[in-house]
């Protein structure tokens, strides 16, 4: 949670709340696939919304990369489906 001024007192802003933004990044296919560019609509903590071309031929398990070579890359499940994208969930590696 962050904390907010409101005229004198603290309120508490959800960081778990979409901001929105667009944000150049790649869908990892896996087995030497070429990576499907997209963009990040909307993020949070727990996932983002990916637009995407052709939703329908994301698979369910994906590496969303941040840059072009996957330096920065995180393992997602697609949990949503929408005519320009897809809802991902993050999953967290131990």
């Amino acid at each position: 949670m962050w904390p907010l001024s409101n005229g004198g007192g603290l309120a508490e802003v959800d960081r778990a709340l979409g901001r929105p933004l667009s944000y150049p990044c790649w869908i990892e296919l896996g087995a030497g696939g070429d990576p499907i560019p997209c963009r990040i609509g909307d993020v949070s903590q727990g996932g983002a919304k990916l637009i995407v071309a052709n939703a329908a031929s994301v698979p369910t398990q994906i590496r969303l990369r941040f840059s072009l070579t996957g330096e920065t890359c995180r393992p997602c499940i697609v949990w949503e489906r929408f005519p320009d994208g897809v809802g991902v969930r993050f999953i967290h590696e131990k």
